[in-house]
């Protein structure tokens, strides 16, 4: 597969200060962690580097940093490891699902998928990639493959079932290492079985043992208990007409696995964990220098000048000036996603406990905190923050009357209040009604700004104890706080003893709505009467009837959503759900179902995502909903659930997995934010408000292609217009009612068949009676 970057048919981006996207891109937010940087080549023109699983490179030239993904040049995701071949002048991305990308000076991008095709019953990733007299070794968990690296295909394929951790050659001999054994064959020989191979050196309690050649007669030897330098393979001498080897000598240059080792203008560079070891072109006369988590570069083709990489980026080594890319920084843990409207910044914070993955599993062990402000992403952790540093946060919740500030639950160590990206406050037990051990809040602000926080698991002794409560608005604005200004509140099927993700919304008329995410753990609401410190009514549900009668239950509740219109929508472990909150004390209430009508013209229908596990959702500003699920990727339905405008997958986006664990809707430049756990992914979506006028209608896709198989979007409609699609002739396609400012059709007829190749005209009014409307837009569909 070729793949330039001029020539790419799904538009897709490098999230950067850029010009302006249009509907319909996607942008990859790549995450840079000092903490897991893993490799740094450096080349004629640019410097590549692997952080985590994302790649880097910094053009020498201009001196700007990017990042190299599945949005620009590359064919996959979650990058393995980087390898240069500076005489052929092309890099090597190898993947953890064993795909592979040749990326050449010129741009070009040619996949080879022949590995990760494979169908095998064990293993099959890629541990080390070599080059040597036109051929590309990529040593694998089954054994090797050989490439010829003119025509990138494959000359030899030994499935030998066994685990090479790494392949070179050395003059005439074919050298591999496994299970801390290193192995040799003469080049020229049969090495069609893996018996050709013999023992030459034994690395004693070392696996995944990696080896470079220095010459003809050399080669160096990078293990778990050190780093060596083997002299001369040759036939033994007392047995010169068997194949028994034997190395003639070895030299340890360092007791300790080197991090990266590189062959460099004048001889080798070992990165160690604390040091660097610089070889002299025949690997000996070693020199150390002290430095701390630092991989070192340079091109052997080039000046000697050494390129670093660190924890601050890359830069020149002894200059203080790093290169460091647009990323986030978050070290473990990303999972939660909160978007302040009025400065237009989209938070995204590390996770403590939730119900996807356990403590010490991958998730954070303090909070940290970023924005992005449409272009570029800043550290907004605040400081200082009590607690020993081990303070992880749930979901944040912004002032609905302060931009400036926000509060975040934390893991044990009770609410913190942020304003201007500084700690300013924090709500313990010695100041509220809460015991010691503040496991799992949930907090939500009410339409007079009174900060409600419920906590679902509360194990202090103490009777007084309560997990419900409220901060009246004056108290909440002033500088500090005492027990007494909370107003404890007995909401009993609060307490579901589970911390994990608990879900916390306020809805139509302040009806508060919570769900402690435990096992089949109840929806409750409750609201106050007449004032925060009187009576309040309650009710609670462990299963609802929707609006035929039938029942609905459930395993989970992963989250719930506010709408536009104040309905609540709950992401279930089998589908997805809405409701009025108002409605919930109401002797009839019931839950809407979501129903989607089938397109095969049956008139029957399917509930919305029946049987998926659905795990967050957002609203966009057209009121249509972003739904994102466990394994099915991500869903735009129309504002009252009734139609699937979009669905992506990894089939058809940019997105890493098919598995999100966050969404958010930027509802000034329509951007659709995607948290995933192994990316991070933007799309431009085509949400559009309700319009005063139909002066600025536009349909999108336009022209829509044959290939096109979603729903076309008539945007920047009047409210709830009356929209009619007809064809060249004047005969009406389609009639329909916009949902807010849009309108979609799946470009059938009413048999549910593709309409011809032809222009069509939209036209709008706000009466269904007005015999002549507004012709708003025109389109083009090609069959």
């Amino acid at each position: 597969m070729l793949k330039r970057i001029f020539l790419l048919l799904a538009i897709c981006v490098v999230a950067a200060p850029m010009a302006q996207s249009a509907t319909g891109d996607w942008r990859i937010h790549p995450y840079y962690v000092g903490a897991n940087i893993k490799n740094i080549i450096d080349t004629d023109q640019k410097v590549y580097y692997l952080v985590g699983n994302e790649l880097f490179c910094l053009d020498k030239a201009n001196l700007t940093a990017e990042s190299l993904n599945k949005g620009n040049i590359l064919n996959d995701v979650l990058v393995s490891n980087i390898y240069y071949n500076h005489e052929r002048k092309y890099l090597v991305v190898t993947y953890i699902d064993s795909n592979i990308d040749i990326v050449y000076s010129d741009g070009r991008v040619v996949n080879l998928p022949d590995i990760s095709d494979m169908v095998l019953a064990g293993l099959k990733g890629i541990n080390d990639v070599t080059f040597s007299n036109g051929k590309m070794f990529v040593a694998t968990e089954f054994g090797l493959i050989v490439y010829d690296d003119d025509t990138m295909s494959v000359k030899e394929s030994r499935l030998f079932g066994i685990n090479f951790a790494s392949i070179i050659e050395v003059g005439d001999w074919t050298v591999v290492s496994y299970n801390g054994y290193v192995q040799a064959t003469k080049t020229s020989a049969d090495r069609e079985t893996y018996g050709a191979y013999q023992r030459i050196t034994n690395i004693p309690s070392s696996t995944n043992v990696r080896l470079m050649a220095v010459d003809d007669s050399k080669f160096i030897v990078n293990a778990a208990n050190g780093v060596y330098v083997y002299s001369t393979i040759a036939d033994s001498a007392a047995s010169p007409t068997t194949i028994t080897r034997y190395v003639e000598s070895s030299k340890l240059i360092s007791s300790t696995r080197a991090n990266a080792m590189q062959r460099t203008p004048n001889g080798f560079v070992i990165s160690l964990p604390n040091s660097r070891i610089l070889l002299d072109k025949n690997a000996e006369n070693p020199q150390q220098v002290s430095i701390t988590n630092e991989l070192f570069s340079s091109n052997p083709m080039g000046d000697g000048t050494f390129w670093s990489l660190n924890s601050n980026g890359v830069h020149k080594a002894g200059e203080s000036t790093y290169y460091k890319p647009n990323a986030i920084g978050i070290n473990v843990g990303a999972f939660y996603l909160t978007y302040n409207k009025p400065k237009n910044l989209v938070y995204v914070s590390a996770s403590s406990d939730n119900r996807f993955a356990e403590w010490g599993s991958g998730l954070g062990a303090k909070t940290q905190i970023f924005t992005h402000d449409g272009a570029q992403w800043t550290d907004v952790t605040p400081g200082s923050l009590p607690g020993s540093g081990v303070s992880a946060n749930w979901q944040l919740v912004m002032d609905p009357f302060d931009p400036d500030t926000y509060v975040y639950p934390s893991r044990k160590y009770g609410v913190f209040k942020i304003t201007n990206d500084k700690y300013t406050y924090k709500y313990d037990a010695a100041n509220s009604y809460y015991g010691t051990n503040f496991y799992k809040g949930a907090c939500a602000f009410d339409s007079k700004g009174n900060l409600w926080v419920v906590y679902s698991s509360n194990s202090a002794s103490s009777a007084s104890a309560q997990n419900v409560a409220v901060l009246p608005r004056a108290k909440y604005e002033q500088a500090t706080c005492v027990k007494s200004d909370w107003i404890p509140v007995s909401v009993p099927g609060t307490k579901q003893k589970e911390f994990k993700g608990s879900s916390f919304v306020i809805g139509n008329n302040d009806v508060k709505v919570y769900n402690g995410s435990a096992f089949q753990g109840a929806f409750v609401f409750w609201k106050e009467k007449q004032g925060l410190d009187g009576e309040y009514e309650q009710s609670s549900f462990k299963s609802f009837l929707d609006e035929d009668g039938n029942s609905i239950t459930w395993n989970w509740v992963y989250s719930m959503e506010k709408d536009q219109n104040g309905i609540v929508w709950a992401c279930l472990s089998n589908g997805i759900i809405a409701f009025d909150p108002a409605k919930a004390f109401d002797d009839d209430f019931v839950v809407d179902h979501l129903k989607v009508t089938r397109t095969d013209g049956t008139g029957l229908y399917d509930f919305l995502l029946d049987g998926m596990q659905v795990n967050c959702i957002a609203v966009d500003a057209a009121n249509c909903k972003w739904i994102g699920t466990q394994s099915n990727g991500v869903y735009q339905v129309s504002p009252d659930g009734g139609k699937i405008l979009k669905h992506f997958t990894t089939d058809n986006s940019c997105m890493a997995t098919n598995t999100v664990y966050g969404i958010c809707c930027n509802s000034t430049n329509n951007s659709v934010y995607i948290l995933m756990p192994t990316g991070f992914a933007e799309y431009l979506c085509d949400a559009s408000p309700a319009a005063e006028n139909y002066d600025d209608v536009y349909v999108y896709p336009n022209p829509v292609r044959p290939d096109f198989t979603g729903f076309l979007t008539v945007n920047n409609l009047m409210s709830d217009s009356y929209v009619k699609i007809c064809n060249a002739d004047g005969q009406v396609m389609k009639e329909m009612k916009s949902a807010g400012g849009v309108a979609t059709w799946d470009c059938c007829d009413d048999k549910g068949e593709r309409v011809a190749t032809g222009l069509y005209s939209v036209y709008a009014s706000q009466h269904q009676s007005d015999r002549n409307p507004a012709k708003v837009a025109e389109f083009l569909v090609i069959k």
